[in-house]
């Protein structure tokens, strides 16, 4: 469903659909509140909502889709702390939250052994990056030159 002219906030019945593996709805124009039914995704293992324009917090909820694997939140208007539920996704391999309106400091993220690329340029993020997201095990890193 991407790149289409979807536009109002994203239904909650979207959660019924259990078996879900892919949900893509980049490039449309979605607003908030992204819907907690989210939540019951637990087979979601890509949720890529980059390009929308949603302009309000990420969900804690977040951090109960163990199985994703690639969130992409990229080119929205997100804005608050990443969340910290971030770190129950074990599987994650990719992070996108680029080109936002995050603040706060960078969480380590120390139980996610899999990530192999992190994206957190064009945010208002400040502080230092975190010894182990500076490791050589990740492919790639981006971050605002502040950091």
């Amino acid at each position: 469903m991407e790149k289409n002219k979807f536009s109002e906030s994203i239904p909650s019945e979207i959660g019924n659909l259990k078996s879900l593996v892919e949900l893509r709805l980049s490039s449309n124009f979605f607003t908030c509140p992204i819907p907690s039914s989210l939540a019951h995704l637990t087979n979601l293992s890509v949720l890529d909502l980059h390009g929308n324009v949603f302009n309000c917090a990420i969900r804690s909820e977040i951090g109960g889709l163990k199985s994703l694997t690639h969130p992409d939140f990229s080119s929205n208007n997100f804005y608050g702390k990443i969340p910290l539920q971030l770190e129950n996704l074990v599987m994650l391999s990719y992070l996108n939250l680029e080109n936002n309106s995050l603040r706060g400091s960078v969480p380590s993220f120390t139980k996610l052994f899999n990530l192999d690329y992190i994206n957190l340029s064009y945010n208002k993020l400040t502080g230092k990056i975190p010894d182990n997201l500076a490791d050589v095990r990740y492919r790639a890193f981006h971050a605002y030159e502040d950091l």
